[in-house]
C-alpha cells in the first residue's frame, strides 16, 4: 500500500527466517506507534514515524535509506545484524544512508553504506560502520566504542552540532574527523589513521584529552578555531599541527607540574603556524620535527 509492503502499528510481530525477503518500491516496512524488533530475514527499507521505535538484533536491512526515522522521537537500536544499501543507480552515486535521522543507539552489528548514520542523535558503544563516503554525518554524537572505516570522512560534524568521543577507531582516506563552524567536540582515547588530515577543524572548538592520530597532517585548524590539547600522540608525516586560525592553541595545562605529554611530531614541523595573531600556549609535552620542532613563536611557556 502506498509503496510499502507492510504497515505496522499497535501490537504486532513479523516472523521471518534468514531466507525470507520483504521488498517494496519505497520501504518494505512502515512503522508507526509501535515498538518493533527485527532479528532475522532480509528487509528492503524501514520507515519509522510518530512514536515508533525499532530494534535490530539480526537480519539484513537494505535500501536507499535503509532505515528512515522522521524525527528524534523515533528510536532505532542496533545490537546485531547488518545494514547496507545500493551505491549506484545508472552509474551515479546517490545519497544512500544506512540510518537517516532519529535517535540511534549502536552496540553491535555492521553498517555498510555511502553514509553510515545521517543526522539525529547517535550513541555508539560497539559495532562497525564501513562507508564509501562518510561514516557519521551531522549527528549529535556520544561515542564510547566501535570502528569506522571510510574513503572520505569518519565523522563530519555540521554547524552547531556538539559531541563526545571517549573511545573510537577511525581509518580514513581523507579526514578522520571534520568539524564545521560552531561545533564543540571532546575527544579521549581515540585512534585515527588517515591519509589526509586526522582532525580538520573549521571555526570549531576541539578538546583533545588523549589518543593517537597518525596522518599526513594530524591536526589542521582554520577559521576561528579553538584548540586545547592535553594528552596523547599527535603525529603527521608532514605536520603534527598546521594552523591558519587566528585563535589560540593551548598545549597542556598551566600549572606547576610539567609533563612530557602530549607528544606532537611532524615529518617537517611539529607545529606550523601561518597566522601571526594566533597564540601558542605551550605548558606541557614534547614537540618534534625533522626540519624543526616548530615554525612559530610561543606566547606562553
Amino acid at each position: 500500500k502506498n509503496g510499502y509492503a507492510i504497515s505496522v502499528s499497535g501490537e504486532a510481530s513479523l516472523n521471518m527466517d534468514d531466507e525470507s525477503y520483504l521488498y517494496a518500491d519505497k520501504c518494505a516496512l512502515y512503522l508507526h506507534d509501535i515498538d518493533f524488533t527485527v532479528d532475522s530475514g532480509n528487509i528492503r527499507g524501514i520507515y519509522i514515524e510518530t512514536t515508533a521505535s525499532l530494534t535490530i538484533e539480526g537480519g539484513h536491512i537494505t535500501g536507499t535509506n535503509s532505515i528512515y526515522a522522521v524525527n528524534n522521537k523515533n528510536k532505532a537500536t542496533m545490537t546485531g545484524g547488518t545494514i547496507s544499501n545500493d551505491e549506484f543507480i545508472n552509474g551515479n552515486i546517490i545519497a544512500n544512508r544506512g540510518i537517516n535521522g532519529g535517535n540511534t543507539t549502536i552496540s553491535g552489528g555492521t553498517i555498510y553504506a555511502h553514509t553510515g548514520v545521517y543526522g539525529g542523535t547517535l550513541t555508539m558503544t560497539r559495532g562497525e560502520i564501513i562507508s564509501s563516503n562518510t561514516g557519521i554525518n551531522g549527528a549529535t554524537i556520544t561515542i564510547s566504542g566501535g570502528h569506522i572505516e571510510v574513503t572520505s570522512e569518519g565523522v563530519h560534524a555540521m554547524e552547531g552540532v556538539s559531541g563526545t568521543i571517549n573511545k573510537l577507531t577511525i581509518d580514513s582516506e581523507v579526514h578522520g574527523i571534520f568539524l564545521k563552524r560552531y561545533n564543540k567536540l571532546t575527544v579521549n582515547d581515540i585512534i585515527i589513521n588517515s591519509k589526509g588530515e586526522g582532525i580538520y577543524t573549521y571555526g570549531a572548538t576541539l578538546n583533545f584529552y588523549g589518543g593517537e592520530i597518525h596522518s599526513k597532517i594530524a591536526l589542521y585548524y582554520t577559521g576561528s578555531s579553538n584548540c586545547f590539547i592535553y594528552d596523547g600522540i599527535i603525529e603527521g608525516s608532514n605536520y603534527g599541527i598546521y594552523n591558519t586560525s587566528y585563535n589560540d592553541i593551548t598545549i597542556g595545562t598551566k600549572d606547576n607540574d610539567v609533563k612530557d605529554s602530549p607528544v606532537i611530531i611532524g615529518g617537517l614541523y611539529g607545529i606550523y603556524n601561518s597566522n601571526s595573531t594566533a597564540k601558542i600556549k605551550y605548558y606541557d609535552g614534547i614537540i618534534k620535527g625533522v626540519t624543526d620542532a616548530t615554525l612559530t613563536d610561543y606566547s606562553e611557556l
